[in-house]
């Protein structure tokens, strides 16, 4: 018997809130054909879940608590649905893993007193952090099924014949983070970098702005009217998938996506503002805006 019979004759509890953490366990369940499972999803994991046709049956935390064999969690800073979750699975004595999504704020997505019994990471970076933050706690480097996923649903989808003139802008409400997670007041990032990015532009581009799903689209509704000489449009409602193959320039601050982008061989721009900033996947000085007079 293989593992993955094993595993899917167990129940399976999940916890998720954000997109990044959904989006990566979704696909790890995806990939081993798990398509029913227990627990609590909220915000935007719904959505990710449903779209993967995976049925999350709700019950509540102290049920879940008592029927499940093995325990999943991803991590949020919008939401404190995975932190009370990994509080009563640790009391409990329950072992649980947690997904992560990405390589920043790891001290403030964990309570310190309520670690998982094995963290899974799914890029060198994070990994690295992982395994000097977390001491007492096994770390897994895993590949990342969501990438696979992406790339195969972007691939049905056809170019059209403005692809390398159009561009898809990722925002991230990162002074938003940094007010919920430090209590502290700072620039607006987001602003700077998009203002960055979109004064370095062409009236001839076609610029999509993907607001997201933590953010706020009020923020950036100076954008129409302050660059009204660009062709600018916001839209949330199309795929990602799909604009990712509508679009060959992929562009944001520091976006998660920016990795899938980087896999599906999109131009990857950082619209950081100064060359302080690196990510350490983008290692071309092509990949930074600051790089350029114009883009």
């Amino acid at each position: 018997m293989g593992k993955n019979t094993k595993v899917k004759k167990k129940n399976i509890v999940i916890f998720s809130h954000d997109a990044g953490g959904a989006q990566i366990l979704s696909s790890y369940l995806f990939k081993k054909n798990i398509l029913s499972v227990y627990g609590i999803c909220k915000g935007p994991a719904i959505s990710i879940f449903k779209e993967k046709k995976i049925k999350v049956k709700k019950k509540t935390l102290k049920s879940l608590l008592n029927i499940g064999d093995i325990f999943f969690t991803t991590t949020s800073w919008n939401s404190i649905l995975e932190k009370t979750a990994m509080k009563n699975l640790f009391q409990k004595r329950k072992r649980f893993i947690t997904f992560i999504d990405h390589w920043l704020h790891f001290k403030k997505r964990f309570d310190f007193k309520y670690l998982p019994n094995e963290i899974w990471s799914f890029d060198i970076k994070s990994y690295d952090i992982c395994k000097k933050m977390f001491r007492n706690t096994k770390i897994k480097f895993k590949k990342n099924y969501f990438h696979n996923y992406a790339v195969n649903k972007i691939s049905q989808f056809k170019k059209n014949k403005n692809y390398k003139l159009n561009y898809l802008y990722l925002t991230e409400p990162i002074s938003d983070l940094y007010r919920k997670f430090y209590k502290k007041n700072i620039n607006s990032i987001e602003i700077d970098t998009i203002n960055f990015f979109l004064k370095k532009c062409s009236p001839d581009y076609n610029i999509t702005i993907r607001v997201h799903p933590n953010d706020n689209y009020k923020k950036y509704k100076y954008i129409n009217k302050e660059f009204k000489n660009l062709n600018i449009r916001f839209d949330n409602k199309t795929s990602l998938y799909k604009q990712f193959a509508l679009n060959f320039n992929i562009v944001s601050y520091q976006s998660s996506l920016l990795y899938l982008a980087n896999k599906n061989k999109n131009r990857v721009l950082c619209s950081a503002t100064n060359n302080k900033f690196k990510i350490h996947y983008l290692k071309n000085k092509n990949n930074y805006i600051y790089n350029y007079d114009r883009i």
